[in-house]
């Protein structure tokens, strides 16, 4: 047994590491397309699921009473932020979230006394949300400069697994002009799909198309180790059995009878 292990590992070490590189190469370009299509699965098999609610965080200003309650849920490949905003009048909503643009915005957790609230929601809230970076210009695009009116609910749907690697948001409103009306950003929403009951909300289902490039990354270098593993244990056992049917390792050349302990087919040891 530890002369067959000495030989595979000889062989692995005297392969040529242009081989290994381009299976690695390999082993990433296939999993950037799983990544894609576990993303795009998530999305899809997301219809009719329902995101527990594990956190609540509470963004307020301390001379203000404009605020947003924010529940923090997650299911299997599912990240979900459901926001409330608490703002009476379209007027106070532009106002007030153009005043959190300018000014610091605290947090208060459920938490207990002796705990300090953090200073801003990028504290606390993942780094796939808009709303934790609600001082960038496509965040101000999205909550303040559309759409008309203003948001009274969203929902910041992450999508990926193990980390979120894709995200899109669902706006809500209530207008005394307008009535209902309901928003899908940096997605496409799929209509005939169930929705995810969130609490007692419900988010529609949707691809998302926003990247978040970090949870991606981390996602593809993690299913590129997992299929580079696979490749080289499917290798391994190809090359034990050879080995025990009196076969050359490298090429199943038939060694029976061979006392040079040479393959004559390809010349490896």
């Amino acid at each position: 047994m530890t002369v067959r292990m000495l030989r595979m590992a000889r062989w692995f070490l005297n392969a040529d590491a242009r081989q290994h590189l381009s299976r690695a190469g390999i082993c990433l370009a296939l999993a950037a397309l799983l990544q894609c299509a576990v993303t795009l699965a998530i999305s899809v098999l997301a219809s009719g699921q329902t995101v527990r609610r594990t956190r609540d965080w509470y963004l307020y200003q301390p001379d203000s009473t404009n605020g947003i309650e924010v529940a923090e849920c997650r299911g299997f490949g599912i990240h979900c932020l459901s926001m409330t905003l608490f703002l009476e009048t379209d007027d106070q909503r532009v106002a007030g979230t153009d005043r959190w643009l300018s000014r610091p915005v605290f947090v208060d957790p459920i938490r207990t006394p002796e705990e300090p609230p953090p200073a801003s929601p990028e504290a606390v809230l993942p780094r796939w949300s808009r709303i934790a970076h609600i001082n960038s210009a496509r965040s101000r695009q999205v909550y303040i400069e559309g759409p008309e009116p203003h948001p009274d609910w969203a929902f910041e749907v992450g999508v990926g697994w193990p980390i979120v690697s894709a995200a899109y948001v669902h706006l809500s409103w209530l207008s005394m002009r307008t009535g209902h009306g309901e928003e899908v950003i940096d997605g496409v929403e799929l209509e005939d799909f169930t929705p995810i009951t969130v609490d007692v909300f419900e988010a529609p289902c949707a691809i998302p198309l926003r990247i978040y490039w970090l949870g991606a990354g981390a996602n593809t270098v993690l299913y590129s180790a997992f299929l580079f593993a696979l490749w080289y244990a499917i290798i391994s056992v190809r090359m034990t059995l050879r080995d025990r049917a009196g076969r050359c390792i490298k090429c199943g050349y038939d060694l029976r009878g061979n006392a040079s302990g040479v393959c004559p087919e390809c010349g490896s040891r």
